[in-house]
């Protein structure tokens, strides 16, 4: 991560994407969108879990990582260098999608999924 820093890259947010799944994104507490249009290729241990076991995808995203592990959001121009730096430690990174103004909301839309800032609320 330090060296993400040290290129000088306009770091404007980070999180790791673990243990509240996806939702994690909306973290930051401010009126923004999360708008994902490239998703990981799901691994053959979560389609395990949730094809046998009767798991929605809304469920798995909300809940687990589905093979995200850390998000960076930073400027537009600054993505390639992310990428490079990320490809320089031997981890895969890509522009995944894009940040905008308006109510707080995760959108996935490869899934049609939305999680809106309800979606943080401790589940029972």
């Amino acid at each position: 991560m330090a060296d993400v820093f040290e290129a000088g890259i306009d770091v404007h947010y980070l999180v790791n994407v673990a243990g509240r799944g996806w939702c994690k994104l909306m973290r930051a507490r401010r009126e923004l969108r999360y708008v994902v249009g490239r998703l990981p290729v799901v691994s053959p241990l979560f389609r395990f879990l949730m094809d046998p076991g009767g798991v929605t995808a809304e469920e798995a995203y909300g809940n687990l990582n589905m093979g995200a592990g850390f998000a960076l959001f930073v400027p537009p121009d600054d993505a390639p260098n992310v990428i490079e730096v990320a490809g320089r430690q031997g981890i895969g990174a890509w522009v995944a999608g894009r940040v905008e103004a308006g109510p707080r909301a995760l959108v996935l839309e490869p899934l049609g999924i939305t999680f809106t800032g309800e979606s943080l609320a401790v589940r029972g």
